[in-house]
């Protein structure tokens, strides 16, 4: 909610004296980070990137786990994984897809638009994890890689 001492009705900064120019300074401020929170283009292009970080998860996690140089770190999703590798997907799918359709629905609400952000850090950090140890994956046991992509495929197709 805004501090109805700094701004008039139109939403423009009040006319503060000269000796008040910190305070101007600090509204102006928070005004802008209100403005970058509430960018809808740069919201949903965020909403965005969280599918596709959760689909590339998936698909890595996969090749991970059915190669076994590692295992599903979620005991819920070990859980679903165990049982089917398309059903660790459909559910790991659908779980992400509803949780970005109700902050979408939501969007209005800065608790919404502040809940994105850590959810995109932390699909970013197990992105990365998973590129960097594609990376040494590459440089060193290439053929595990190869032979992720072929189980996947497999089960997927």
């Amino acid at each position: 909610m805004r501090n109805t001492t700094l701004w008039d009705e139109t939403g423009r900064l009040k006319g503060l004296s000269g000796r008040d120019k910190a305070e101007r300074k600090i509204a102006m401020k928070a005004r802008q980070i209100l403005t970058t929170l509430t960018d809808t283009t740069r919201f949903e292009r965020v909403l965005r990137i969280l599918l596709v970080l959760n689909v590339f998860d998936a698909v890595l996690t996969l090749i991970w786990v059915e190669t076994g140089i590692a295992t599903e770190a979620n005991p819920l999703m070990a859980g679903a994984l165990e049982g089917s590798p398309l059903g660790f997907m459909v559910i790991k799918m659908t779980l992400v897809a509803l949780c970005v359709g109700l902050i979408w629905r939501l969007r209005d609400r800065l608790a919404a638009r502040a809940a994105m952000i850590p959810a995109a850090l932390l699909y970013a950090f197990v992105a990365g994890g998973h590129v960097g140890y594609a990376l040494v994956l590459a440089t060193t046991e290439s053929y595990r890689l190869v032979e992720g992509f072929q189980a996947v495929g497999a089960l997927l197709g």
